[in-house]
Parts: structure tokens; sequence; C-alpha cells
């Protein structure tokens, strides 16, 4: 038989063999066609639901609650719809196609997670939408907060998706979809970290605020006047009670006259004595010298003992400064016939407290009505809710919000900027304490920068800077004698460092990254001897430095910092501008 025959016997075998293939190929090409037509529009609706979430953002920032229910519902709907084109059985069979395929399916773990996401901002906006849906009366509603509790731990899991699908995605063959992706990474990641911020605060609030019985805390106000390494003097406190979600201020008081009045004492370790050596005998003046507000309220929890003779469920602390965000979300506050506003209110507390009242006790009886007519102004339910959470965030933003919980199971509801263990880990941490004992701080102006000057291996050598500058009068002419003159020596039998008035002693802190090591310390070029000691795996310096009026000085150093190749946190004390002092220095590595 011939070839010819041969190919002509085999003919209609082999035209059947290249329909099956041309159909089966005409099938692929059609879902594929198909899957990209899909996919095209699930990117709309992605980009859609994008909108959508910054429109939301940008309403909760402007504290138009209402606006921002309505864009979580839109962002709910556009949600629902992506859901809906992702599930079911044709879009998971066009997910085993070629090229797009991955995608696909990347999409629709996408759309799972932004419908939790969805569910969650839609609960939270809905709360804070209603008048009184946080605050009734002069009760924090637990039930609005198990709510948000609840809403928040939805959007985690839905970020969490969000963040599997985009990480997928950055992968994609397509160049426009790594775009989006890459584009969209930037949010989630930036969403899921507040979130997880977020997350054990409110978890634990209902217990915090009393909700399984009566709990006892402690409100410190740093004063920025005479700075300390957390934030400023502990000058005045006072006790609250949380019952069911009521909070009560009960008393307020000075934790230094407390101190000496009770005889309290408290137990710091040889590394603290080495650092701050004989400042620390000065009672509850100096119990935040060390930048480590957890140590604080430990200390601070001894002292109470002494104090009150009951159970301390935790301390909270502020600064003078953040009070000026609060009255933002209060308004004006008169206190003994004075107008106290957010534009006024650091001078008047800072400065021109002191010519007022010249002596200690007008000034705690001044300083104590602040602190109740404020406290009453946050708990009334009268408040303006969107401007009390924008200024709680900006507290926390700079540092000058903290806090410290000894309830069972509370460890991880603590919001302590400077002794956070992945600070202590990872960070280099600059402090500052006035050990003249005046009020000059107000005056002192302080710029610190840290950046990476070489990479070996896995670590970084850096080296930082620290501008510190007085705008003080000259001799402290025309200031109230009490922000120039120092405290007597009081019953511990402390001794204050005298300088000329209008200058100012400063203690510089630096405290390296775990692991890391501070090297030589200059100032303004040269070599200076400091005190060092480690604490808890970090090392840690000291120096003094005195800061005339009009005149400046630059502390720097170098700083090795082992197995830490990325970039490096700076964390600050924050100081009477409103602004944050912390920044982030940039691996050399990269």
């Amino acid at each position: 038989m011939s070839r010819r025959e041969r190919r002509t016997r085999r003919s209609p075998r082999s035209r059947v063999v290249r329909r099956v293939v041309a159909g089966l190929a005409l099938v692929v090409v059609v879902l594929v066609l198909l899957a990209g037509w899909q996919l095209v529009q699930a990117a709309r609706e992605v980009s859609q639901a994008k909108a959508q979430a910054s429109s939301m953002k940008a309403a909760l920032s402007g504290r138009d609650f209402v606006a921002a229910h309505r864009d979580a519902e839109a962002l709910g709907a556009t949600a629902a719809d992506l859901k809906g084109r992702t599930d079911g059985l044709t879009w998971s069979a066009m997910s085993a196609l070629p090229v797009v395929g991955s995608d696909l399916d990347a999409l629709a773990t996408a759309s799972h997670g932004l419908t939790g996401v969805a569910q969650g901002a839609e609960q939270v906006t809905s709360v804070l939408a209603k008048p009184h849906g946080l605050l009734k009366g002069d009760r924090v509603s637990i039930s609005a907060v198990r709510t948000i509790a609840a809403a928040t731990d939805a959007a985690a899991r839905g970020l969490g998706d969000l963040d599997t699908a985009v990480t997928a995605l950055e992968d994609s063959k397509l160049p426009p979809v790594r775009a989006k992706a890459t584009d969209l990474g930037a949010q989630v990641d930036a969403g899921l970290e507040g979130v997880e911020k977020f997350q054990p605060v409110i978890r634990q609030a209902p217990a915090l605020l009393g909700a399984g019985g009566t709990r006892h805390y402690l409100l410190v106000f740093q004063n920025n006047a005479e700075v300390r390494a957390t934030g400023g003097l502990l000058g005045s406190a006072a006790r609250i009670t949380a019952d069911r979600g009521r909070l009560t201020l009960e008393q307020s008081f000075s934790p230094v006259l407390k101190t000496e009045q009770t005889k309290a004492s408290f137990d710091f370790s040889a590394s603290e004595r080495a650092l701050y050596g004989r400042d620390l005998d000065r009672g509850a003046v100096f119990l935040n010298s060390m930048p480590d507000f957890q140590r604080t309220s430990e200390l601070l929890r001894q002292g109470w003992s002494s104090w009150f003779g009951n159970q301390l469920d935790g301390v909270i602390s502020v600064d003078t400064v953040s009070l000026s965000y609060l009255l933002r979300a209060t308004g004006p506050l008169n206190v003994l016939g004075e107008s106290l506003t957010p534009d006024n209110a650091v001078d008047s507390l800072l400065s021109t407290a002191y010519s007022r009242y010249p002596d200690n006790a007008g000034q705690d009886r001044f300083f104590s009505a602040v602190a109740a007519k404020l406290f009453s102004g946050v708990t009334n339910g009268d408040v303006d809710t969107a401007a009390l959470f924008t200024a709680f965030r900006r507290m926390a933003d700079e540092s000058r919000f903290q806090s410290q919980f000894f309830l069972p199971g509370a460890s991880a509801v603590d919001v302590d900027p400077f002794g956070d263990e992945d600070v202590k880990r990872s960070a280099v941490t600059v402090g500052f304490n006035n050990t003249s004992g005046d009020k000059m701080s107000f005056y002192l102006r302080r710029t610190v920068k840290v950046r990476s000057i070489s990479c070996s291996g896995d670590g970084q050598i850096l080296r930082g800077r620290a501008l510190l500058s007085s705008s003080a009068p000259v001799g402290g002419v025309g200031l109230a004698p009490r922000v120039t003159e120092v405290r007597p020596p009081n019953q511990y039998g402390g001794v204050w460092h005298h300088v000329p008035l209008g200058s100012q002693l400063v203690q510089v802190v630096i405290r390296a990254p775990a692991g890391g090591q501070v090297g030589a310390v200059e100032v303004d070029g040269r070599r200076r001897s400091v005190a060092r000691a480690e604490q808890g795996g970090n090392d840690v310096v000291t120096l003094s430095v005195q800061v005339p009026a009009q005149e400046s000085h630059v502390v720097t150093w170098d700083m090795a910092t082992p197995n830490r190749p990325g970039d490096i946190d700076l964390v600050v004390t924050p100081g009477v501008e409103a602004r944050s002092a912390s920044s982030v220095a940039s691996s050399s590595c990269s």
C-alpha cells in the first residue's frame, strides 16, 4: 500500500482528532478570554473598594462618622459583588488555567478578606455614627466596646486574607496586576499594623472598664516643663475607679508630696543607681528617669501600697501637651477663672501658671482643678467622640500616652513607647532628664537624629546626634522665680545640681538596641565620660550637659547594632512642641 493510500485511510480518524483538539483549544481560548474579562471586572471592583476605603478613611479623619458609615456600607456592597463573582464552580474551574489561574485564585481569597474588612468597618462606624453610641451619660457602653472588639477581629481576619492575596498577586505574570498589587499591599500593611496594635487594647477594654468588678487606677500627669525620660515630672496624679463602664476621679494628689508624707521607699536596682545616682534619692521626683514606663509603673505600684494601702490595677499617663489635644474634644474649659483652649493650654500650664501661682500649694490646686475638669469633660458623654479618637491617636503617635496594667492576662494592652519589648530589642532610645530642679525645660529644644554610616554582615554602625538648645532669656530675666529656681533638699537627702539662673542641667540617656553597644560620646567635639550599665540586655549610658540660655550644644555618639540589617527606629522623649520627636534611620545594608 502506498503512503498516499495509508494517509487516506487514516484521514477520517485524524480529522476527528484534529477537530477534538481544535474544539478543546477553542474552549481553552474562550475560558482564557472569559477569565481575562472576569479578571478585569474583578480588578475594577477591587479599585472601587480601594476608593471607598480611602473615602471612609478621609471621613473618619474629618470626624464625619455618618459619612464614614455610608462609605463602609458601600464598601460592603462592593465586597459582596466581588465575592459573588469569585465564588462558585466557574471561577474555580478558571483558576486552573495557565497564566491567569493563580491571579483568579488570589482574587477569590481577596474577596473573602474584603468582606471581613467591610463587615468590621460597618459595625465600628455604626457605633460611632450614633450620637451616644460609645458614651452613654457618665458611662462607657460596655456592649458598644464589645461590638467594636468583635468588628476589629473580623477586620483583622479580613486583612490577613487580603495580605495573603496581595502577596500572591505580587508574583503575577501580568505586569498591570503586579503594579496594582504592590500599591494595594502598602495600604493592607498599614491597616494590619493599625489593627494589630488596637486589637489587644479593645479586647481587654471591658475588663479594664470594670465589666467584671471595680478597678483602681493611677492617672499621672507628666509635666513637660521639667523633662523626664518618659515625658516629664510626675507632678500631679489622681485615683480613678472603673465600675461597669463608669469612670470616677476620686482624689487628686502630688506623688512627690505623698511619698514624703508616707515615707514610702522604692526598690531601685544597682544598674539604675549606677546610671542615675543620687537623683534617685529624691523620692518620687525621679521615678521616671529611665526611658521605660513599665519600670516606672512598677515603682509607682510600690508607692501606691504605702500611699493608699490597697491594690493598684494599672497606671495611665498623659503629658501636658496631650491636654491641649484633648481640649479639641471637650471644648474650652474654665478653671479657677481662666479659660483653657487648645491654643493656650501649653503656655498656660507650663509657663504662666508659675507666675499666677508662685507657691507649690497654689500650683497643686490649679493643676488638680485642671485634671478634674478635663476628666469630667472627657467622660461626661458630651465630648466630641471623633475628636477624642483623633487626640488619643496623636498622643500615642507622639509617645505622650502610656499605660501599664496589672490585671491577670492584661499585659497585652500595655502602651509603652519606651519600654515595650519590641522597642527594647530593636530601637535606639534617647531620653532626657532635668536634674537642676527648675522648670526650664519649657525652653529646651531638642533635635535628635540617627543615621547608619556603614553595614557589616548583618549589623550596622550608627551615628547619633542630639542638638540641645535653649530659647530662654539670658539670666532668666522676666521669668517667674519658680521657673528658674531649684527646690530645697528634701527629707531623702537629695541635693539638687545648682546652675546659673537661666541655665538648665540636662541628663542625656542613650539606650542601644538589645545586643548593641554605645561607643564614645562627645559634646561639641570633645570626648565626655559617661555612666554605663546594662539594663535587661540593653547597653545604656548617661551624661549631663549644662545648657545656658540662648546657647546650644551638640552630643554625638557611635553605636554598633549587630543582627540589625534593616531600618532602625529612633524613640525620643516628647517635648513641649506639638510634634513627634521620634523618627526612623534608613538602613545602609540595602
